[in-house]
């Protein structure tokens, strides 16, 4: 048999057995990072906006600190299994117990609130340095779909500066903006009427490591080849997340994951993250990690609240 494992620069995993591959590997991606930046400018400058921004950032640190700190592993398991008809490897996941949603959804309400203020915010100061003083329907508009408005036709903005309204008008007709926008209003108007629904429903981490024939690792540590010697194992290498794998929503007990060919030697490690669940409303971000969104949705505030400032002020 004629076994090869490659390893390419950009960190993809190939393993080929007679010269066909059966398995491809992904490098887990790095999770998003996000620090509150120092000030650029007068602090006077869009304060209540930046005051909404701070207070929304730390729920989602705490959000993200409760996320963190829970051991999966007292609400998971994995088992694994053999097809008897195709003698694939076959991976489920147990549920011991049931996650709370509960424990995450006020604060991540709290969180999302104010990130939504803080674009109402925004318009409300731009009217407000323009000489003007904000109706009780002054805000950002957000629709489902972006469409490019005409300067004058937008009564929620009315009262901005011409420059300032075409950098808001700008901003909206914008495909992927405006579909994280609306993800944001869609959350905030779930959160006011009902209650974001939270929900550990989606295996969104599984990675990997692959055997190689004939090489071991001793209970010294040490590699060994023909044999493992007297508590010996077999050798692994870190190889990512394998490319035909995809996300599960919503999990259910005993549902399966994941499964590789037969006689394949792979060592699967699972972790169950908080998902946004399905609710009355469409958000958008179903079945998608909470801290993620979060962090994701707060970059694009607070680069909106610094394109503004730059250059609508």
């Amino acid at each position: 048999m004629f076994y090869c494992l490659n390893k390419s620069p950009d960190g993809e995993t190939s393993v080929f057995i007679n010269r066909t591959m059966v398995q491809r590997y992904t490098t887990p991606a790095e999770p998003p990072v996000l620090t509150m930046r120092e000030p650029k400018s007068d602090p006077s400058v869009f304060c209540g906006p930046k005051l909404k921004f701070a207070r929304a950032m730390k729920h989602i640190r705490e959000v993200e600190f409760l996320i963190a700190s829970r051991n999966a592993e007292d609400y998971y398991g994995l088992t694994k299994e053999m097809d008897p008809e195709t003698g694939d490897n076959v991976y489920r996941v147990v549920i011991k117990k049931p996650e709370r949603p509960d424990e995450y959804s006020s604060i991540i309400g709290d969180a999302v609130h104010n990130l939504r203020c803080v674009l109402d915010y925004l318009v409300c100061d731009l009217i407000r340095s323009n000489g003007n003083e904000p109706g009780g329907n002054s805000g950002l508009p957000i629709d489902k779909r972006p469409y490019r408005y005409k300067p004058g036709r937008v009564p929620k903005i009315s009262g901005v500066s011409p420059k300032a309204e075409r950098i808001l008008l700008r901003l909206k007709a914008g495909p992927q903006i405006n579909r994280a926008l609306y993800a944001l209003h869609m959350l905030d108007i779930m959160d006011k009427h009902n209650t974001i629904v939270t929900t550990a429903a989606a295996t969104v981490d599984i990675t990997a490591k692959v055997g190689i024939p004939g090489f071991f690792k001793g209970a010294d540590g040490n590699i060994r080849v023909l044999g493992p010697g007297p508590g010996g194992v077999p050798f692994m290498v870190d190889a990512g997340i394998p490319a035909q794998y995809r996300s599960v929503f919503p999990l259910a007990n005993n549902m399966e994951i994941y499964r590789s060919p037969a006689g394949f030697l792979e060592e699967i490690s699972v972790d169950v993250d908080v998902v946004f669940g399905r609710g009355e409303l469409t958000t958008g971000a179903e079945g998608l990690p909470v801290v993620t969104i979060l962090l994701e949705l707060a970059s694009l505030v607070e680069r909106t609240i610094e394109l503004l400032e730059r250059r609508a002020i």
